[in-house]
């Protein structure tokens, strides 16, 4: 947490800082550079700058890096005491319980059950970081041209719109594709165990089609989850790409009207670009989160 808060304020200080280092080039020092420019002398002060926002850039990738370090190790550790747990238990269950159930599906259970657990609660710790980091850009925007912001928000608003549809529909999807991830898994260690009466029978045609048939339900299952998830994609682009166009537009109305300065706008567009990155993200464990869902 600490580290996803440094990572947040370093892009704060980011978009702060091409505002202060574009104005000391194109316009009156401001900021950070109007400090440094009446103390170091202009030239001075935009390599210092542009020196503060190169460390600021540093620290934010490093802090990104622990953060998705410690929380993969502490993720994974949780994710392996509980698969203690449920090997534990299932060698505790009477012979009749695996009578009854198909060895796929235990298998499952064992293998990737546990591992899509730590993932779904991965998935919602990793949404918070991603919407703080977005809220963060939107803070900036707000602080540098809120008229800016209220005329971009909503056209990127468009493209999180269908995201509980996307949502619904991957969910759904999941349930399938698990449904016939379980048969091929226990289709295959059935052919595996009875190999003897399969060669006896002279039916290995007849198995192959079968498995064959089972992959690729399987394997139509997975195409199609892939779908709903490129098509949030192109609906978050498409919406990030028009709130540009829309900062461009309105952005260059206000500079010609005295109320905003190159600088800022520059500093802005970067700040609403930036937003769509935590949202893409947030998307994508969103939608993973579902996929993993059982």
């Amino acid at each position: 947490a600490a580290m996803s808060l440094l990572r947040i304020a370093t892009t704060v200080a980011a978009v702060v800082l091409i505002r202060d280092f574009l104005a000391s080039v194109l316009s009156t020092p401001s900021g950070v550079a109007a400090t440094l420019t009446s103390s170091v002398g202009q030239s001075n002060a935009l390599l210092l700058v542009a020196a503060l926002l190169l460390v600021v850039f540093l620290v934010g990738a490093l802090a990104a890096y622990g953060a998705q370090v410690v929380m993969q190790r502490l993720s994974r550790l949780v994710e392996l005491d509980l698969m203690e747990t449920v090997i534990t238990h299932l060698l505790r269950l009477p012979v009749a319980f695996f009578d009854q159930r198909h060895r796929g599906d235990l298998i499952e259970s064992v293998r990737q059950d546990v591992s899509k657990t730590r993932a779904v609660a991965s998935s919602f710790i990793e949404c918070a970081i991603f919407g703080a980091q977005a809220a963060a850009y939107a803070a900036a925007a707000l602080w540098l041209s809120p008229r800016l912001l209220l005329f971009s928000l909503p056209v990127l608003a468009l493209g999180a719109a269908p995201t509980q549809w996307l949502v619904r529909q991957m969910r759904r999807r999941s349930r399938q594709t698990r449904r016939h991830g379980y048969r091929l898994t226990d289709l295959l260690l059935q052919l595996v165990q009875g190999i003897r009466v399969v060669k006896i029978y002279a039916g290995e045609e007849l198995e192959t089609r079968n498995s064959i048939a089972t992959a690729r339900r399987y394997f139509e299952q997975l195409v199609s989850a892939t779908r709903v998830k490129a098509l949030g994609d192109v609906g978050l682009e498409t919406s990030g790409s028009l709130s540009v166009v829309t900062v461009v537009v309105v952005g260059g109305f206000e500079i010609l009207a005295g109320r905003l300065s190159v600088p800022s706008l520059v500093a802005v567009l970067v700040a609403i670009r930036a937003i769509l990155g935590p949202l893409n993200n947030a998307f994508g464990r969103l939608v993973d989160s579902q996929g993993n869902r059982w």
